[in-house]
C-alpha cells in the first residue's frame, strides 16, 4: 500500500489516509520482524548454503562477485516461486509474473556487493 500510494501516485481511499509513522506503526511487526525473517530463510540461508558447500572452487567465487549475484539470483527466484504457491501469482498468465525476474536481478544486484564487500572481505583478501 505504501509503494502504491507514494512511488506510483496513487489515491489512498480516505478511510486509509494517514502518516508515514502510524502506517509503519500498524505494520511494525510485520516490518521489523516477520519479513526480514522471511528473507533471512528463503533467501540468505540458500544463499550462504550455496556457497558454503564447496561445489565451486573458493577462489573463483570469492574473487568474482558475479557468480554471487548469479547465485542470490536463484535463491530470490526460488523464494518468490514458494511464496507464489501460497500468494495464487500462477493463477496470471506467464507473461505477466516475468516482472518477478527483474526485481528478483534488481535485489541481487544490490545486496550480493554490500555482502560481498562487508561480510566476505576476509575471504576475499585470503585468495588473492
Amino acid at each position: 500500500m505504501f509503494f502504491d500510494v507514494v512511488v506510483l501516485g496513487n489515491e489512498m481511499p480516505y478511510h486509509l489516509a494517514m502518516g508515514y509513522w502510524r502506517y509503519m506503526e500498524m505494520f511494525r511487526w510485520e516490518n521489523f520482524l516477520i519479513l526480514p525473517l522471511v528473507y533471512l530463510i528463503l533467501v540468505l540461508v540458500p544463499y550462504n548454503l550455496a556457497l558454503l558447500t564447496n561445489a565451486i572452487h573458493p577462489k573463483f567465487i570469492y574473487k568474482n562477485i558475479y557468480v554471487k549475484i548469479l547465485i542470490m539470483t536463484v535463491s530470490h527466484l526460488l523464494g518468490i516461486c514458494i511464496v507464489g504457491s501460497f500468494a495464487n501469482i500462477w493463477a496470471y498468465p506467464l507473461w505477466k509474473n516475468v516482472i518477478y525476474i527483474g526485481i528478483a536481478l534488481l535485489y541481487s544486484v544490490i545486496m550480493a556487493p554490500i555482502i560481498h564487500f562487508a561480510v566476505d572481505r576476509r575471504e576475499t583478501r585470503g585468495f588473492q
